[in-house]
């Protein structure tokens, strides 16, 4: 058991993040949550953005086009920034008693804003998409991370909100689970015979 790996998304598993319930209100058209969230995974220039290829300022400018924000480049920037609000409740005490029987990683498509070392000091091994130039669902993400850990992909147990990167996750052969917060995390765990 001690040589499972456990790697968690971020946001929507671990992480507060208001993106898909704010966005919304600074679009012209109101998608529903699923079309908006198809959306962002299409999205060249939050693609360009998690993989480190642009600046922040270059980004915002391009999902204001993208998107059809209502707001100008800089307001959406500072809206996008405040999105993530940090651990869900017990989250950091879940991750320090998991972190004593596993080697425990975080593995988000993230950039220069959200990326913070108050989150990334909670696991034993932190990647980002911005940092790797690599991205979920690409198989190169999971082929990177496996090798870096020095793990076999059946060794790995990954929990994360969103159906692609899962469904690419076990294609690839990690033992993937669709979790959507914590308690979905800790009901997982706990199916698995991995916590308590």
């Amino acid at each position: 058991m001690q040589n499972r790996v456990l790697i968690f998304d971020l946001g929507g598993v671990l992480v507060v993040n208001d993106m898909f319930d704010a966005l919304p209100g600074l679009m012209k058209a109101t998608p529903g949550e699923d079309e908006l969230k198809a959306k962002w995974l299409r999205s060249e220039a939050a693609r360009k953005f998690e993989l480190g290829g642009c600046s922040a300022r270059e980004f915002s400018s391009a999902m204001v086009r993208e998107f059809d924000l209502t707001v100008s480049p800089d307001e959406f920037a500072a809206a996008f920034a405040g999105w993530p609000k940090g651990f869900y409740p017990g989250v950091t005490g879940l991750l320090s008693q998991l972190r004593r029987r596993y080697t425990t990683a975080c593995l988000s498509n993230s950039n220069e804003l959200h990326w913070t070392a108050q989150v990334t000091a909670h696991f034993d091994r932190a990647y980002s998409s911005h940092l790797l130039q690599r991205i979920k669902p690409d198989r190169e993400v999971f082929e990177f991370v496996t090798a870096d850990l020095a793990c076999r992909p059946g060794d790995v147990v990954f929990f994360d909100d969103s159906k692609p990167n899962v469904e690419a996750a076990l294609d690839f052969g990690w033992q993937a689970h669709l979790t959507l917060g914590p308690e979905d995390v800790s009901r997982t765990l706990a199916d698995n015979g991995l916590y308590p």
